[in-house]
């Protein structure tokens, strides 16, 4: 890391220690979430099944897969409290890869450098989210660390790695299944195949475990507690919700399914096109990890995934040079990054949060890069050409 680099780890060190003292002093240094988490764990390690009923608030299901009961595991021998601070700790590493890796990234294929000082504007286009994260004890940063990982493997060329960290991303986060569309297209059946013995393993040591009988409860449990969630939970986030409410599209399902349609429809478009190259591919990695809270009905802090979507956003702003451009993307923003009760009051806030400025506001900075992504590899083409 270089001098500013380290300046920025520093100014998110003291973020986090922020965080934590007004959280504790305030008494809400709470993370719900990770309780569930926790206390699910020392249920599921008593020889129970932990998905029959809430832990800590009444929402409080445990709602990941019964493999990451055995990542879990290791925080069960130490007090809650200490789990706390390890757990943020996490984040706070997690985070300072994502943003420090994405960087260097984008720097990879800018026309311009791409300065450590623009990492404070990601920082506070997400730092609602991110302090959500915190005050929940989520693990969705951590989840965008493991993709990362995978997709530095996969443009080191290591396929086994890439299914590693991108399996352990989907047990942890089925949802975000969507960003292995790009691999179907490419062909990298290598790493579909490898992802899919990796699942099948991680089902399989939950049988060898505790038995036949018992891992079918778990992985029974697990798609009802699922389900049951899906149900209770109602966001105008999710276009879905947005499809039905303004536009009366139903069912609820076919706005989410014709949005991916028309995503795959371009990257091919993109591809058939453009020649390979890395931009492009992490263009679409990174859009159809963007566009997962969008397509399925889920929480907030969930746009976390969002992240390196803007990183790149932001490179084509910066090349584009347009001021219209940065107008639509502080709209964007303003739809995105500004709802919280401290900012807004609870009133306010919630007449945002049920309009789904949230979700609009992502879509924005989707389309927003698409249209630039597009124009720019125009140019180029029209460059190489001439």
């Amino acid at each position: 890391m270089n001098r500013s680099e380290w300046v920025f780890a520093g100014f998110l060190c003291l973020f986090l220690l922020l965080f934590v003292v007004v959280e504790i002093n305030n008494k809400r240094f709470e993370t719900n979430d990770l309780k569930v988490y926790y206390e699910a764990t020392k249920d599921f390690a008593a020889g129970n099944n932990p998905y029959l009923h809430p832990y800590g608030l009444g929402s409080g299901y445990f709602k990941y897969t019964p493999f990451t009961l055995y990542l879990f595991i290791p925080q069960t021998g130490i007090t809650y409290f200490s789990v706390q601070l390890i757990h943020v700790s996490f984040v706070l590493l997690s985070l300072l890869f994502v943003m420090i890796s994405m960087r260097r990234m984008v720097s990879d294929f800018s026309n311009l450098p791409f300065k450590s000082s623009w990492l404070y504007l990601v920082l506070a286009v997400f730092v609602i989210h991110i302090t959500r994260e915190l005050h929940l004890g989520n693990v969705n940063v951590l989840l965008l660390l493991l993709f990362l990982l995978g997709v530095s493997s996969y443009l080191n060329k290591n396929d086994v790695s890439t299914a590693i960290w991108w399996s352990l991303m989907l047990v942890l986060k089925p949802i975000l299944l969507p960003i292995f569309i790009p691999l179907i297209f490419l062909k990298k059946w290598r790493i579909i195949l490898f992802s899919m013995l990796f699942g099948f393993l991680f089902v399989l040591i939950t049988i060898l475990h505790h038995g036949w009988d018992f891992a079918f409860e778990l992985w029974s449990s697990w798609l009802e507690a699922l389900s049951k969630h899906g149900g209770q939970l109602v966001t105008m986030n999710s276009m879905g919700k947005m499809g039905e409410e303004y536009f009366g599209i139903e069912p609820r399902w076919v706005l989410p399914v014709f949005t991916i349609i028309v995503l795959v429809g371009l990257m091919l478009i993109d591809f058939l096109r453009n020649a390979p190259s890395n931009k492009q591919l992490l263009t679409w990695f990174f859009v159809f990890l963007a566009i997962v809270p969008n397509v399925f009905v889920t929480d907030t802090e969930h746009f976390l995934f969002s992240i390196p979507l803007v990183f790149l956003l932001l490179n084509e702003l910066r090349e584009a040079r347009k001021w219209s451009f940065w107008l639509v993307f502080g709209l964007g923003m303003l739809l995105f990054s500004f709802n919280s009760t401290d900012l807004l009051g609870k009133d306010l806030a919630r007449i945002v949060f049920d309009s789904g400025c949230l979700g609009f506001g992502n879509l924005l900075f989707i389309s927003l890069y698409l249209y630039l992504h597009f124009q720019s590899t125009k140019k180029s083409a029209a460059i190489a050409n001439s």
